[in-house]
Protein backbone atom coordinates (compact mmCIF):
# COMPACT_ATOMS: atom_id res chain seq x y z
CA UNK A 1 0.00 0.00 0.00
CA UNK A 2 1.41 3.32 -1.21
CA UNK A 3 0.73 6.89 -1.03
CA UNK A 4 -0.46 6.60 -5.12
CA UNK A 5 -1.93 3.37 -5.19
CA UNK A 6 -1.89 -0.29 -4.02
CA UNK A 7 -0.47 -3.78 -4.87
CA UNK A 8 -1.86 -6.97 -4.69
CA UNK A 9 -1.59 -10.68 -5.65
CA UNK A 10 -4.76 -12.28 -6.54
CA UNK A 11 -5.30 -16.16 -6.72
CA UNK A 12 -7.17 -17.14 -9.74
CA UNK A 13 -10.80 -19.73 -9.71
CA UNK A 14 -13.18 -20.39 -12.58
CA UNK A 15 -16.09 -18.45 -10.89
CA UNK A 16 -17.03 -16.07 -13.49
CA UNK A 17 -16.31 -12.77 -12.42
CA UNK A 18 -14.69 -13.11 -9.12
CA UNK A 19 -11.03 -12.05 -10.74
CA UNK A 20 -12.68 -8.77 -11.60
CA UNK A 21 -14.82 -8.16 -8.37
CA UNK A 22 -11.45 -8.99 -6.53
CA UNK A 23 -9.71 -6.14 -8.07
CA UNK A 24 -12.27 -3.89 -6.86
CA UNK A 25 -11.97 -5.46 -3.44
CA UNK A 26 -7.89 -4.38 -3.46
CA UNK A 27 -8.86 -0.37 -5.05
CA UNK A 28 -11.38 -0.40 -1.62
CA UNK A 29 -8.40 -2.08 0.70
CA UNK A 30 -6.28 1.12 -0.74
CA UNK A 31 -9.55 3.67 0.14
CA UNK A 32 -9.89 1.64 3.75
CA UNK A 33 -6.54 1.87 4.68
CA UNK A 34 -5.45 5.40 3.01
CA UNK A 35 -7.98 7.79 3.99
CA UNK A 36 -8.81 8.96 7.61
CA UNK A 37 -12.55 9.22 6.55
CA UNK A 38 -15.41 8.10 4.50
CA UNK A 39 -13.93 4.74 4.01
CA UNK A 40 -16.47 2.86 3.16
CA UNK A 41 -17.16 2.89 -0.81
CA UNK A 42 -18.90 1.50 -3.63
CA UNK A 43 -18.10 1.09 -7.23
CA UNK A 44 -20.30 3.46 -9.20
CA UNK A 45 -18.82 3.11 -12.94
CA UNK A 46 -15.63 2.16 -15.55
CA UNK A 47 -14.72 4.14 -18.33
CA UNK A 48 -12.83 1.42 -20.33
CA UNK A 49 -11.77 -2.00 -20.16
CA UNK A 50 -9.09 -3.84 -22.55
CA UNK A 51 -8.73 -7.34 -22.24
CA UNK A 52 -5.62 -9.08 -24.57
CA UNK A 53 -6.07 -12.69 -24.02
CA UNK A 54 -8.40 -15.23 -22.33
CA UNK A 55 -9.34 -15.23 -18.75
CA UNK A 56 -6.80 -17.02 -16.52
CA UNK A 57 -8.38 -19.67 -14.74
CA UNK A 58 -5.73 -21.11 -12.88
CA UNK A 59 -2.31 -19.33 -11.28
CA UNK A 60 -1.89 -16.03 -9.66
CA UNK A 61 -2.76 -12.60 -11.17
CA UNK A 62 -0.52 -9.51 -10.15
CA UNK A 63 -2.83 -6.34 -9.64
CA UNK A 64 -1.63 -3.24 -9.61
CA UNK A 65 -3.95 -0.27 -8.65
CA UNK A 66 -2.90 3.24 -9.45
CA UNK A 67 -4.95 6.53 -7.77
CA UNK A 68 -5.95 8.56 -10.68
CA UNK A 69 -8.17 11.12 -8.44
CA UNK A 70 -9.46 11.72 -5.06
CA UNK A 71 -11.94 13.64 -3.84
CA UNK A 72 -14.33 14.48 -1.02
CA UNK A 73 -16.79 11.91 -2.64
CA UNK A 74 -15.20 9.71 -4.90
CA UNK A 75 -11.77 7.93 -5.78
CA UNK A 76 -10.92 7.14 -9.34
CA UNK A 77 -8.39 4.23 -10.21
CA UNK A 78 -6.52 2.64 -13.23
CA UNK A 79 -5.51 -0.41 -13.03
CA UNK A 80 -2.94 -3.26 -14.71
CA UNK A 81 -3.48 -7.01 -14.24
CA UNK A 82 -0.64 -9.34 -15.28
CA UNK A 83 -0.38 -13.01 -15.67
CA UNK A 84 2.44 -15.11 -16.34
CA UNK A 85 4.23 -11.72 -16.63
CA UNK A 86 2.12 -10.86 -19.43
CA UNK A 87 -0.49 -8.00 -19.21
CA UNK A 88 -3.71 -9.42 -19.47
CA UNK A 89 -5.59 -6.73 -18.96
CA UNK A 90 -5.95 -2.79 -18.59
CA UNK A 91 -9.31 -0.61 -16.39
CA UNK A 92 -9.52 3.13 -16.76
CA UNK A 93 -11.31 4.90 -14.47
CA UNK A 94 -12.27 2.76 -12.24
CA UNK A 95 -14.77 4.97 -9.82
CA UNK A 96 -15.63 4.03 -6.16
CA UNK A 97 -17.95 6.50 -4.57
CA UNK A 98 -17.58 7.63 -0.92
CA UNK A 99 -20.19 7.38 1.90
CA UNK A 100 -20.27 9.12 4.60
CA UNK A 101 -19.06 7.59 7.36
CA UNK A 102 -17.23 8.46 10.76
CA UNK A 103 -14.75 6.08 13.01
CA UNK A 104 -17.82 5.24 14.95
CA UNK A 105 -19.84 4.15 12.07
CA UNK A 106 -16.60 2.33 10.45
CA UNK A 107 -15.58 0.77 13.50
CA UNK A 108 -19.33 -0.55 13.38
CA UNK A 109 -19.18 -2.24 9.98
CA UNK A 110 -16.04 -3.80 11.28
CA UNK A 111 -17.79 -5.64 14.02
CA UNK A 112 -21.47 -5.08 13.92
CA UNK A 113 -22.07 -7.73 16.21
CA UNK A 114 -20.03 -6.17 19.26
CA UNK A 115 -20.49 -2.33 18.74
CA UNK A 116 -23.65 0.04 18.52
CA UNK A 117 -24.34 3.31 16.58
CA UNK A 118 -25.86 4.77 19.89
CA UNK A 119 -25.47 6.50 23.26
CA UNK A 120 -26.93 5.98 26.36
CA UNK A 121 -28.26 8.73 28.60
CA UNK A 122 -30.22 9.00 30.88
CA UNK A 123 -32.17 5.78 31.18
CA UNK A 124 -32.80 6.11 27.56
CA UNK A 125 -30.78 5.18 24.04
CA UNK A 126 -30.65 7.44 21.40
CA UNK A 127 -29.36 7.21 17.37
CA UNK A 128 -28.62 10.76 15.58
CA UNK A 129 -27.15 11.62 12.45
CA UNK A 130 -27.51 15.30 11.49
CA UNK A 131 -28.17 14.60 7.74
CA UNK A 132 -29.73 10.89 7.16
CA UNK A 133 -30.04 10.30 3.37
CA UNK A 134 -31.60 7.64 1.36
CA UNK A 135 -28.74 5.93 1.12
CA UNK A 136 -28.02 5.78 5.06
CA UNK A 137 -31.07 5.06 5.48
CA UNK A 138 -31.27 1.77 2.91
CA UNK A 139 -27.40 0.86 4.55
CA UNK A 140 -29.18 0.47 8.21
CA UNK A 141 -31.90 -1.09 7.03
CA UNK A 142 -29.81 -3.74 5.44
CA UNK A 143 -27.50 -4.18 8.55
CA UNK A 144 -30.54 -3.74 11.34
CA UNK A 145 -33.14 -5.31 9.71
CA UNK A 146 -34.09 -9.15 9.19
CA UNK A 147 -36.10 -9.68 5.80
CA UNK A 148 -39.65 -9.02 7.51
CA UNK A 149 -38.62 -5.99 9.08
CA UNK A 150 -37.15 -5.07 5.93
CA UNK A 151 -40.39 -5.55 4.06
CA UNK A 152 -42.52 -2.94 6.50
CA UNK A 153 -39.05 -0.45 5.98
CA UNK A 154 -40.00 -0.47 2.35
CA UNK A 155 -43.68 0.09 2.57
CA UNK A 156 -43.16 3.10 4.92
CA UNK A 157 -42.11 5.83 1.85
CA UNK A 158 -40.46 8.89 3.21
CA UNK A 159 -41.01 8.00 6.56
CA UNK A 160 -38.46 5.32 6.06
CA UNK A 161 -35.36 7.44 7.43
CA UNK A 162 -37.10 8.55 10.45
CA UNK A 163 -38.50 4.73 11.32
CA UNK A 164 -35.08 3.58 10.87
CA UNK A 165 -33.47 5.78 13.42
CA UNK A 166 -35.74 4.35 15.84
CA UNK A 167 -35.17 0.93 14.86
CA UNK A 168 -31.42 1.63 15.28
CA UNK A 169 -31.94 2.81 18.80
CA UNK A 170 -34.44 -0.23 20.19
CA UNK A 171 -31.90 -3.01 18.98
CA UNK A 172 -28.35 -1.20 20.21
CA UNK A 173 -31.02 -0.69 23.81
CA UNK A 174 -31.84 -4.51 23.90
CA UNK A 175 -28.39 -5.01 22.90
CA UNK A 176 -26.74 -3.04 25.46
CA UNK A 177 -29.40 -4.90 28.16
CA UNK A 178 -28.43 -8.18 27.06
CA UNK A 179 -24.73 -7.31 27.76
CA UNK A 180 -24.75 -5.66 30.52
CA UNK A 181 -27.15 -8.38 32.01
CA UNK A 182 -24.08 -10.41 31.55
CA UNK A 183 -24.97 -12.48 28.09
CA UNK A 184 -21.01 -13.27 26.83
CA UNK A 185 -22.15 -13.21 23.13
CA UNK A 186 -21.94 -11.12 20.09
CA UNK A 187 -25.30 -10.28 19.25
CA UNK A 188 -25.86 -9.09 15.94
CA UNK A 189 -29.13 -6.81 15.17
CA UNK A 190 -30.58 -8.47 12.73
CA UNK A 191 -31.11 -11.14 16.00
CA UNK A 192 -33.20 -9.35 17.49
CA UNK A 193 -37.18 -9.07 15.53
CA UNK A 194 -39.07 -5.91 16.34
CA UNK A 195 -42.85 -6.08 15.13
CA UNK A 196 -45.75 -4.11 16.27
CA UNK A 197 -48.79 -5.37 17.67
CA UNK A 198 -52.70 -4.93 15.95
CA UNK A 199 -52.50 -1.49 18.72
CA UNK A 200 -49.04 -0.66 17.06
CA UNK A 201 -47.26 -1.10 19.97
CA UNK A 202 -43.56 -2.39 19.57
CA UNK A 203 -42.94 -6.07 20.72
CA UNK A 204 -39.80 -8.13 20.74
CA UNK A 205 -41.01 -11.28 18.96
CA UNK A 206 -37.22 -12.80 19.35
CA UNK A 207 -34.14 -12.06 20.65
CA UNK A 208 -30.69 -14.03 21.90
CA UNK A 209 -30.54 -14.32 25.63
CA UNK A 210 -33.64 -16.65 26.58
CA UNK A 211 -35.52 -13.52 28.57
CA UNK A 212 -38.62 -11.41 27.50
CA UNK A 213 -37.83 -8.16 27.39
CA UNK A 214 -40.11 -4.60 26.26
CA UNK A 215 -39.16 -2.15 24.71
CA UNK A 216 -40.53 1.53 23.55
CA UNK A 217 -39.84 3.79 20.62
CA UNK A 218 -40.17 7.09 19.46
CA UNK A 219 -38.25 9.03 16.29
CA UNK A 220 -37.98 12.34 14.42
CA UNK A 221 -36.16 13.06 11.03
CA UNK A 222 -32.53 12.15 12.07
CA UNK A 223 -33.02 10.94 15.74
CA UNK A 224 -34.47 8.07 17.17
CA UNK A 225 -34.97 6.82 21.02
CA UNK A 226 -35.86 3.80 23.14
CA UNK A 227 -36.25 2.53 26.42
CA UNK A 228 -36.18 -1.40 27.16
CA UNK A 229 -37.18 -2.95 30.29
CA UNK A 230 -38.18 -6.40 31.57
CA UNK A 231 -41.49 -4.64 32.74
CA UNK A 232 -44.30 -3.95 30.31
CA UNK A 233 -45.38 -0.68 31.10
CA UNK A 234 -42.87 1.48 29.69
CA UNK A 235 -43.06 4.49 27.24
CA UNK A 236 -41.04 6.65 25.79
CA UNK A 237 -41.54 9.62 23.46
CA UNK A 238 -39.65 12.85 21.98
CA UNK A 239 -41.27 16.13 20.72
CA UNK A 240 -39.48 19.28 19.30
CA UNK A 241 -39.76 22.19 21.41
CA UNK A 242 -42.03 24.86 19.23
CA UNK A 243 -44.13 27.35 20.47
CA UNK A 244 -47.82 25.93 20.08
CA UNK A 245 -51.36 27.57 19.44
CA UNK A 246 -54.13 28.15 21.73
CA UNK A 247 -56.16 25.81 20.25
CA UNK A 248 -53.55 23.53 20.60
CA UNK A 249 -53.76 23.66 24.39
CA UNK A 250 -56.84 23.67 24.68
CA UNK A 251 -57.46 20.15 22.65
CA UNK A 252 -54.65 18.93 24.42
CA UNK A 253 -54.96 20.08 28.14
CA UNK A 254 -57.50 20.27 31.03
CA UNK A 255 -58.49 23.67 32.78
CA UNK A 256 -56.60 22.93 35.53
CA UNK A 257 -53.41 21.42 33.40
CA UNK A 258 -53.32 24.52 31.55
CA UNK A 259 -53.21 26.74 34.89
CA UNK A 260 -50.00 24.87 36.06
CA UNK A 261 -47.72 25.42 32.81
CA UNK A 262 -45.40 27.68 34.14
CA UNK A 263 -45.16 30.92 32.50
CA UNK A 264 -41.31 30.80 32.09
CA UNK A 265 -40.26 28.79 29.14
CA UNK A 266 -44.22 28.62 28.55
CA UNK A 267 -43.16 26.46 25.20
CA UNK A 268 -40.71 23.90 26.52
CA UNK A 269 -43.07 23.00 29.17
CA UNK A 270 -46.19 22.54 26.99
CA UNK A 271 -43.98 20.41 24.99
CA UNK A 272 -43.16 18.83 28.74
CA UNK A 273 -46.83 18.40 29.45
CA UNK A 274 -47.86 16.82 25.60
CA UNK A 275 -44.20 14.56 25.73
CA UNK A 276 -45.40 13.64 28.89
CA UNK A 277 -48.71 12.21 28.25
CA UNK A 278 -47.64 10.52 25.26
CA UNK A 279 -44.86 8.38 26.99
CA UNK A 280 -47.41 7.29 29.64
CA UNK A 281 -50.44 6.26 26.97
CA UNK A 282 -47.75 4.54 25.41
CA UNK A 283 -46.54 2.24 28.61
CA UNK A 284 -50.65 1.72 28.50
CA UNK A 285 -50.00 -0.77 25.18
CA UNK A 286 -52.61 1.32 23.98
CA UNK A 287 -51.22 5.10 22.75
CA UNK A 288 -53.72 8.37 23.83
CA UNK A 289 -56.69 7.04 21.38
CA UNK A 290 -57.86 10.62 20.47
CA UNK A 291 -58.48 11.42 24.33
CA UNK A 292 -55.64 13.03 25.93
CA UNK A 293 -58.00 14.14 29.14
CA UNK A 294 -57.59 10.55 30.13
CA UNK A 295 -54.31 11.06 31.21
CA UNK A 296 -54.11 13.96 33.55
CA UNK A 297 -51.38 15.96 35.32
CA UNK A 298 -51.17 15.74 38.61
CA UNK A 299 -48.14 17.04 39.93
CA UNK A 300 -44.90 18.66 38.26
CA UNK A 301 -41.39 18.81 38.65
CA UNK A 302 -38.20 20.15 36.79
CA UNK A 303 -37.26 16.16 36.02
CA UNK A 304 -40.94 15.16 36.08
CA UNK A 305 -44.34 15.01 35.51
CA UNK A 306 -46.69 12.38 37.35
CA UNK A 307 -49.52 11.38 35.91
CA UNK A 308 -51.84 8.72 37.48
CA UNK A 309 -49.20 8.59 40.64
CA UNK A 310 -46.40 7.66 38.14
CA UNK A 311 -43.48 9.86 37.66
CA UNK A 312 -42.84 10.30 33.86
CA UNK A 313 -39.29 11.40 33.67
CA UNK A 314 -38.55 14.68 31.47
CA UNK A 315 -35.56 15.17 29.87
CA UNK A 316 -34.39 18.54 27.99
CA UNK A 317 -32.50 16.73 24.79
CA UNK A 318 -30.63 19.88 22.32
CA UNK A 319 -34.11 21.55 20.46
CA UNK A 320 -36.71 18.15 22.29
CA UNK A 321 -37.83 16.83 25.58
CA UNK A 322 -37.65 13.51 25.89
CA UNK A 323 -40.12 11.56 28.34
CA UNK A 324 -40.10 8.20 29.69
CA UNK A 325 -42.20 6.28 31.70
CA UNK A 326 -40.32 3.27 33.26
CA UNK A 327 -41.77 0.27 34.71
Amino acid sequence: VGDDGIHGTIKTSKIPGALLDTVGQIAGIWIMQATPIDRYAMPIRIRRMSFFGPRPESGNVECDVRVERIRARDVRFNMELSHQTQIWATIEGWEKWRFECDEKFWQFLLTPGSRTLSEAKDGFTYFEREIITDTLSDDLARRYLREAERQVYQRLGKKRQSWICGRVAAKDAIRNYLWSSGYPHDIFPAEIWIENDAAGKPVVSELPGGISLSVSISHKEGLGVANVGRSEDIGIDIEKIAPRETSFENAAFSANEIAMIPQEDRSEWVTRFWSAKEAFAKSTGLGLQGVPSKFAIEEIRPEGIRIQKSWVRSTKFGPYIISQKEG
